[in-house]
């Protein structure tokens, strides 16, 4: 955790980022079902981002090809 000795964020911040982690982990031992809910929907999103950044690469790809100077 030393590299949050370098940053220029506020204290609150870390506080809020902990309260956050502490009650998602009280949620998360309670209701361990949340926990695979939480982890589907991460995986949804990350892989529809992903999916996304694939067909913009491959329309950049489409432009540059036509836009070739050398």
């Amino acid at each position: 955790m030393w590299f949050y000795l370098f940053n220029d964020s506020p204290w609150w911040v870390y506080l809020i980022k902990g309260l956050f982690f502490v009650v998602a982990g009280l949620l998360i031992f309670v209701f361990p079902r949340i926990l695979v809910a939480m982890v589907s929907a991460f995986l949804f999103f990350i892989g529809g981002l992903i999916i996304t950044g694939a067909l913009y690469v491959r329309k950049l790809k489409k432009e540059s090809v036509r836009i070739r100077i050398f």
